[in-house]
Formats: structure tokens, sequence, C-alpha cells
């Protein structure tokens, strides 16, 4: 059995709905996504029930050379309100939770 698969969901890059139920889908199937880059890496875990929120950091850019204080802050405060980072590129940043009611 496969631990890791790579796909290449046709999504635009700002329908977060869409992208948040595909991954609450794909978590409830047993993938949980790794990376984003030219395509989309998912490994294997348990089937799990876990919420998706896919959010947007308009100050950066894939010429960057590293991730600002501001985008680290930013990922802090969202990982003080449970949720996890889980893969990002320089503005799409996707993070998930298994609270049944998160904070927004």
């Amino acid at each position: 059995m496969k631990n890791k698969r790579l796909l290449f969901p046709l999504f635009s890059f700002y329908e977060c709905e869409n992208i948040e139920k595909y991954l609450e889908k794909k978590a409830s199937q047993g993938w949980m996504l790794e990376s984003i880059s030219f395509g989309w890496k998912f490994k294997r875990i348990d089937p799990t029930a876990l919420h998706f929120s896919v959010n947007y950091f308009p100050k950066a850019s894939e010429f960057d050379s590293c991730i600002s204080d501001d985008q680290l802050r930013y990922i802090d405060y969202c990982e003080h309100g449970g949720w996890n980072l889980c893969a990002q590129t320089a503005q799409m940043k996707i993070f998930y939770t298994a609270n049944e009611n998160p904070v927004p």
C-alpha cells in the first residue's frame, strides 16, 4: 500500500471553500496534504474528521528568500488559536484542526 500520493487538483488559487471541502474529504479518506508545489503531495494518515482553513498572506512573494517575521508571527497566531500549518506557498497558507468548533 502506498503511503504517499501526488495529485493535481484543478482549483483556482482563490477557491478557498472548495479547497477546504476537498481537503476535509481527503482527510476522511486517510490522506493529509503535506506540501504544494507542482502537484499536491499527500501522506497516508488514519481517516480523521478535520477542518481546514485556506488563508492568504498578500505581503508574501514567490521571490522572497525566506519566510518573513510577519508570516512567522501570523503562523504563530493561528497555531495559538488551535490551527496547525499543513502546507503553504508564498501567499497561500493552509491550516487544519481536529477541534469540532474551531475558532475562525
